[in-house]
């Protein structure tokens, strides 16, 4: 029987393709439910959920897993935003998506008003240009890595962490993410990759770096004004903690872990996994304690973030993903849109300022 869900399946996402496409030209709401239908129906099952309330749950704008997640048996469904309308949340900020879709373009746009990562420079057909237009030498790149905390390479636009690797030079010896290597390997990785931006490593406050020291550890923070309205609010926030299985990411698509803050105290709550069902008091890997932790500079850093908003008045809501340093915080970059199961593992809030903001530009499930 499995089986035979999986290839019903594949024909409805080969259908769904066929319609997308036919209708690619006419109202983008219905292309966007199309375009989620397809993304939906083709992921990932971390559950085993009956096909009947799979087609319920497709039907009402979630994946199946959220089923489980959100422990629909005992929690009712219209107190959620579903995957659909978080879907159709990329057109809050129209055109102007482009700005943080691009990270090259994220930066210059950026960079003047808010501490974020310096762009090393560019990687074009296996080579890296920086920004003087100067080709860097493999023995320049070398010394870089002597003299700094490390290169960071990132797809321009992509997200998810895909394709994302760290470069070091700690005691002697070269790391790619967490393993050595020798510099000879580093030379064959760059000249194989292409459309790549490279960027200055960041390091965790001590906090975080206790927490889990393999990756950095980010937060998201949801900021956005409604339609019609003027004043930006700080309307959400979590932190991610990567581990083993994520390493060199955070990524929660990745294995890594997702805990909520508290937006009035900063204290970080219990975490948890996108594949499983369970909240953890402490890293699984590390054993260290995530739960009532005090994240340093955090009032201060919704506070700049929020004044910040009000010099790019054409962007209507930015997920930023921000880095506690010891010296306060480092933007990473900002996002269109937000992974709503991120935030509603901890309960919905479709009835809070987050679904209130969604509603006001018509996003709504029903």
């Amino acid at each position: 029987m499995p089986k035979l869900i999986e290839k019903l399946e594949i024909i409805y996402s080969d259908y769904l393709v066929k319609k997308r496409d036919k209708y690619q030209k006419q109202n983008d709401k219905y292309k966007d439910k199309l375009d989620w239908l397809w993304q939906v129906v083709k992921q990932e099952k971390h559950f085993n959920i009956p096909f009947k309330t799979r087609l319920r749950m497709y039907k009402n704008g979630f994946s199946s897993d959220d089923y489980i997640k959100y422990d629909f048996e005992q929690n009712d469904m219209d107190d959620y935003i579903s995957e659909m309308e978080r879907w159709q949340s990329r057109r809050i900020n129209k055109e102007y998506n482009v700005v943080l879709d691009d990270k090259q373009l994220f930066y210059y746009v950026f960079k003047d008003n808010v501490n974020t990562p310096k762009i090393i420079g560019t990687v074009k057909s296996g080579r890296i240009i920086d920004t003087n237009n100067h080709v860097m030498t493999i023995k320049e790149i070398e010394e870089y890595l002597y003299d700094n905390s490390g290169l960071v390479f990132r797809l321009n636009r992509r997200g998810g962490g895909l394709g994302l690797f760290i470069l070091k030079y700690r005691n002697g010896l070269f790391f790619l993410n967490d393993d050595v290597v020798e510099f000879k390997d580093i030379k064959k990785i760059i000249k194989s990759i292409d459309e790549y931006i490279v960027s200055e490593a960041i390091e965790n406050h001590p906090y975080s770096d206790k927490i889990f020291s393999k990756s950095v550890n980010t937060i998201r923070l949801i900021i956005g004004k409604n339609k019609d309205e003027s004043e930006y609010k700080a309307l959400a926030a979590f932190h991610r903690f990567g581990c083993n299985e994520s390493i060199p990411g955070d990524n929660v698509s990745r294995g890594g872990l997702i805990a909520p803050i508290d937006m009035n105290t900063g204290i970080i709550g219990k975490a948890t996994r996108k594949k499983e069902k369970k909240n953890y008091s402490k890293h699984p890997d590390t054993k260290e304690q995530i739960a009532g932790v005090k994240i340093p500079h955090f009032e201060k850093m919704v506070k700049e973030l929020v004044d910040l908003s009000y010099k790019y008045p054409f962007l209507n809501f930015v997920a930023w993903d921000v880095v506690i340093t010891k010296k306060g915080f480092v933007v990473i970059e900002g996002n269109a849109s937000t992974d709503i199961n991120m935030i509603q593992y901890f309960g919905g809030v479709r009835k809070k300022s987050l679904g209130k903001l969604f509603e006001s530009y018509g996003i709504k499930r029903k």
